[in-house]
């Protein structure tokens, strides 16, 4: 009972955050603002793994107000917008809640048939009136939500067509139309789906390389290959013994 008043009290002390103070407010690890909880989802292309972890919005918010038909180009603003804390004053949607959302790939991929290295990177989103919306991957991963935000940081952007979809009530990420060499990444809320397609060419050079490394390293590449993540049967001897 006493963490929890000595929480609060620290919390209330926050309230009245000025601009100034949004670099500090943004490095605090702080409980799920507005119910926006934590959430995680993977897939795997071959060998490859990727990973999206986000802060999940709800329609109708934390305080149960119905806002249905408010979301995009209202809660959400349409171009970049200033968010009055932290140093950016021109902001993509962080296209989540809380911190910023972030997509990990364990090799080089392509988004969108462009090259995107291994490695994690904060994921944005920029909101149109007309036309295409825009994925951005940034190399700043950290902070809150896009307060920190730079275009200088931009590893790349790729434009997108959201698409009408069923009635989604909590901010979902997901994976689709999985190929063995290509996915679709998707988020999906309210009654939009913003997608971006995730290749890898050389899904098969990956397995080689890795049979070639077991082989290497004095291993069976059977049961290597029989523990891959997507692979329905766990071998763990040769068919011949």
């Amino acid at each position: 009972m006493t963490k929890t008043y000595i929480l609060a009290f620290l919390l209330c002390l926050l309230v009245p955050v000025q601009p100034a103070h949004g670099q500090v407010l943004s490095e605090l690890s702080l409980p799920p603002n507005g119910a926006n909880e934590r959430a995680e989802v993977s897939q795997w292309i071959g060998l490859v793994k990727i990973t999206i972890d986000y802060h999940s919005p709800n329609v109708h918010g934390g305080t149960g107000a119905d806002r249905t038909g408010q979301i995009w180009g209202e809660l959400v603003p349409y171009g970049f917008f200033d968010q009055g804390l932290g140093p950016s004053r021109a902001t993509p949607w962080r296209a989540g809640a809380n911190k910023t959302t972030t997509i990990s790939l364990s090799h080089d991929v392509k988004i969108e048939g462009k090259e995107l290295k291994a490695g994690t990177y904060g994921l944005f989103l920029k909101l149109e009136k007309n036309g295409p919306w825009m994925w951005i991957f940034s190399h700043n991963s950290t902070g809150w939500g896009s307060f920190q935000y730079d275009p200088k940081d931009d590893a790349l952007r790729v434009p997108v067509n959201p698409q009408s979809a069923a009635y989604t009530e909590f901010l979902t990420y997901g994976f689709d139309d999985r190929r063995p060499d290509s996915a679709m990444a998707f988020l999906q809320w309210e009654n939009k789906r913003i997608a971006f397609k995730i290749d890898v060419p050389n899904v098969n050079e990956l397995y080689v390389d890795e049979m070639a490394k077991s082989f290497r390293d004095g291993r069976d590449s059977n049961t290597r290959i029989g523990k891959s993540p997507h692979s329905s049967a766990q071998t763990t001897k040769s068919d011949s013994t």
